[in-house]
């Protein structure tokens, strides 16, 4: 249960900044994480990488 504890935190910090960057009206999201760059994709944001 920790283990999964621990997943499920660091994928909220994920969420977070492709969240932020929508509520900043940011038009494009640069990232390197492929679980961000789908998300921020399916939110309309530009991800050139």
């Amino acid at each position: 249960m920790e283990i999964l504890g621990k997943c499920l935190a660091s994928f909220r910090h994920l969420f977070v900044y492709v969240a932020t960057a929508i509520e900043l009206g940011a038009m494009a999201f640069l990232t390197f994480d492929w679980i961000q760059k789908k998300l921020a994709e399916a939110e309309g944001l530009v991800v050139p990488v």
